[in-house]
């Protein structure tokens, strides 16, 4: 009988410490994981500031090669005409 509980008290011995184990990789692979999330987070932010850049980039340019060739006049122009065609469009859906 000692013997065979000597060998119980041993296998209970052993399955807590691979429980506990098992934890431990549990919890490293949950904060790598988590890791891994706030840095894809972060990037995602820092690429969508920079493509925000890009797009008010090109409109500053826009705008300063507009006024640069004194284009004022025709930008004017095409606003007055979108203005009309959303004008037009919302008196054809009256």
């Amino acid at each position: 009988m000692d013997n065979s509980h000597n060998m119980s008290y041993q296998a209970g011995q052993t399955k807590g410490q691979t429980q506990e184990k098992g934890n431990q990789l549990m919890d490293k692979a949950g904060n790598a994981a988590q890791s891994a999330m706030e840095s894809m987070q972060q990037t995602g932010q820092q690429m969508q500031a920079k493509a925000q850049g890009a797009v008010d980039a090109a409109k500053n340019a826009t705008v300063a090669e507009s006024r640069s060739r004194n284009w004022g006049p025709v930008l004017e122009d095409c606003r007055f005409l979108s203005h009309l065609q959303r004008a037009e469009i919302q008196i054809r859906e009256v």
